[in-house]
């Protein structure tokens, strides 16, 4: 009994996973194709930097992009935040950060 349960639940389990991946990544393909067409402006970057954080015995760097842009008559300020970069990403931040 115990390896009927396994051999019907670990496909299912399996298969789930996958289409579910496939309907993310789908989704992502499809906002990326879609920006592909979005009108671009130029921007002044305001302030750039890395964070660092150590949670939980680990350290963890981040990319902060500061810009503001002006678009439609209006004007804008955003963050961009390259996420937790891990352990070897300090000097990754380094160069988002010098690039800009």
């Amino acid at each position: 009994m115990k390896d009927f349960f396994w051999s019907r639940t670990v496909p299912v389990v399996v298969a789930v996973v996958a289409v579910a991946l496939s309907i993310q990544s789908w989704n992502s393909f499809q906002n990326a194709r879609a920006s592909e067409s979005w009108p671009t402006v130029e921007g002044l970057v305001k302030d750039s930097r890395v964070e660092h954080e150590f949670h939980r015995g680990k350290h963890r760097y981040s990319a902060l992009v500061r810009y503001e842009f002006e678009f439609g008559g209006s004007e804008a300020l955003q963050e961009e935040v390259a996420g937790d970069l891990g352990l070897d990403a300090r000097e990754q931040c380094r160069g988002v950060e010098d690039h800009h």
